[in-house]
């Protein structure tokens, strides 16, 4: 059967939960045992075949980079089906995420394409659903915020107290009133420093995160001019209409 998208630890834990005691494993079989995705995700690392566990008769193979599983000797074992039966509700639940996720995308999908006509209409939109669908923010400030918050997020280095101090500055930034100003001499002073000394680490990790928000903020002043020019168009609208 097929196990597209499916966590391969949840699959071992159901078909383990699903599987029948033998009766010599009775003798070694804990039933207050409860297999956890951690414990699933070890045994896992360890091998691919399972013969028995804990007592429990499964001769099932699952491996990592397939998503083929053979159930014939679970099910002979275990029953007619019983895999099948045993993995059911995590397959139910694989296609409902991919249900909710698709008809997301496709709103997300017609808003996006249909955004200047419907721009009078999506002044606020759920910060969340920005999140995952960035092409959906109207708003030039709350746009740069995200880019800027979402780059700062990643950072991988693990950061001395000086590139420590910058980066909670920025972060301390973005959540003015206007971000653009407060931000501007921060990157400013960044580029001071690593000019001074563009072969030190300060240089090599600051250098692209200031390089990364200079571009944002190159697109958010492109942003805002397209913002107010709609902002007067439709203000342009409602006084016409009122006339």
């Amino acid at each position: 059967m097929k196990i597209t998208g499916l966590n391969k630890a949840e699959v071992l834990i159901a078909l383990y939960n699903r599987a029948k005691t033998i009766k010599l494993g009775k003798i070694i079989h804990d039933p207050n045992y409860v297999m956890t995705i951690e414990e699933a995700e070890k045994l896992l690392n360890e091998s691919s075949s399972f013969d028995y566990l804990n007592g429990k008769l499964l001769k099932i193979t699952i491996k990592r980079d397939s998503d083929e599983l053979d159930t014939f000797l679970y099910n002979r074992d275990n029953g007619e089906n019983a895999a099948e039966e045993a993995l059911q509700p995590l397959i139910n639940k694989y296609k409902e995420k991919c249900t909710v996720k698709s008809l997301k995308s496709l709103c997300a999908q017609i808003v996006t394409e249909n955004k200047n006509s419907l721009f009078s209409k999506l002044c606020t939109i759920p910060s969340d659903f920005c999140n995952e669908f960035p092409a959906l923010e109207v708003d030039p400030i709350k746009s740069f915020k995200r880019k800027v918050r979402q780059l700062l997020d990643k950072v991988q280095f693990t950061p001395n107290s000086q590139e420590a101090d910058y980066i909670k500055k920025l972060y301390k930034a973005i959540e003015t009133n206007n971000p653009y100003n407060s931000i501007h001499p921060i990157i400013k002073e960044i580029k001071q420093k690593y000019d001074k000394a563009f072969l030190s680490s300060f240089a090599g990790k600051m250098q692209p995160i200031a390089t990364q928000i200079i571009k944002y903020m190159n697109e958010y002043r492109a942003e805002k001019d397209e913002y107010n020019k709609k902002l007067e168009v439709n203000k342009n609208k409602v006084i016409n209409q009122r006339v």
